[in-house]
C-alpha cells in the first residue's frame, strides 16, 4: 500500500499545482455540484462499520468472537491465496477502464484522477496513523499492525468511487465494485492477516475517505482554478498546460 500511496502522491503533486478547468470549459462546480453536497446518510453506514471495528477490538466478548472465527477458519486447513494483494486495486482499476472503454462517468479525467488522488491520500493517513497507535498484533502474529486493514481500505475506497462515478446509470457496476471489496475484506481475513474488526474499519474508512475527498474536491478544485493552469488526463498520461 505504501507503493500505491507514493504514486498518488507524485499524481496529487502534479495535479495540485495544475488542475483545472480552461476558461469557458465545463466547470465541475456548475455541471456536478450535487455530486459534492454533503449528505448525512452518506455517512451512517461507514460510520457504523468503523464504529463496529473500534468496538470489535475494545470488547473483550466481541474479540473473543473474532478469535474464534480465526480458529475456526484455520481449522479448515486450506492454503493461503495471495490474490487480495492484486484484486484490492481492480475496483479503482475500473474506474480508469470504465472511462477509457467508452462508459460515461460523472466526472472526467481530470477530475477522476485527483479525485482518487485525494481519496488515497486521506484515507492512508487515517489508516497508517492508527496501525501505529493501535498497535493490534495481527491474527498470524506476523505483525502489531493490524488495525485497520489497508487492503480493505483500498478496495472500498475504489468500490465507493466506482459507485459515484457510474452507480446511477449503471447499478450493476457499482455492485460489483462493492462485491469485490467485500472480497477483499473476507480473503484477508481468510488469509489470517486481519480480524473482522480490522476488515470492518478498513471498509468504514475507504468509504468514508472517498466521501470527504467529494465533498472538499470543488473547494480546492476552485482555487487552483484561480491560477490559470490546466491539466489534461488519459488513463496513461498527464499533460500541463501554462
Amino acid at each position: 500500500m505504501k507503493r500505491f500511496l507514493g504514486c498518488l502522491l507524485i499524481v496529487s503533486f502534479l495535479t495540485t499545482i495544475s488542475w483545472a478547468q480552461a476558461p469557458g470549459s465545463d466547470s465541475l462546480l456548475d455541471s456536478h455540484i450535487q455530486e459534492h453536497r454533503v449528505r448525512a446518510s452518506a455517512f451512517v453506514a461507514p460510520t457504523i462499520l468503523v464504529t463496529s471495528g473500534i468496538v470489535g477490538h475494545a470488547s473483550r466478548h466481541l474479540h473473543q468472537a473474532d478469535i474464534d472465527l480465526h480458529n475456526t477458519v484455520v481449522s479448515w486447513g486450506m492454503p493461503k491465496n495471495p490474490i487480495d494483494n492484486a484484486l484490492q486495486y481492480l475496483p479503482i482499476a475500473s474506474v480508469l477502464a470504465l472511462r477509457a472503454c467508452g462508459v460515461s462517468s460523472v466526472h472526467q479525467y481530470r477530475d477522476i484522477i485527483p479525485l482518487a488522488a485525494e481519496t488515497y491520500i486521506i484515507g492512508a493517513a487515517v489508516v497508517l496513523s492508527v496501525k501505529h497507535f493501535a498497535d493490534v498484533q495481527r491474527p498470524d502474529q506476523s505483525a502489531y499492525n493490524s488495525f485497520p486493514s489497508g487492503h480493505t481500505f483500498t478496495a472500498f475506497a475504489g468500490a465507493e468511487i466506482l459507485r459515484r462515478e457510474y452507480g446511477k446509470t449503471h447499478p450493476l457496476i457499482a455492485i460489483g465494485g462493492y462485491t469485490i471489496a467485500t472480497g477483499v475484506g473476507l480473503m484477508r481475513i481468510y488469509n489470517s492477516r486481519h480480524w473482522m474488526a480490522d476488515v470492518l474499519a478498513g471498509a468504514g474508512v475507504g468509504i468514508l475517505s472517498a466521501s470527504a475527498a467529494y465533498w472538499t474536491y470543488p473547494k480546492i478544485n476552485s482555487w487552483i482554478t484561480r491560477k490559470g493552469c490546466r491539466l489534461s488526463a488519459t488513463p496513461v498520461s498527464l499533460t500541463l498546460n501554462f
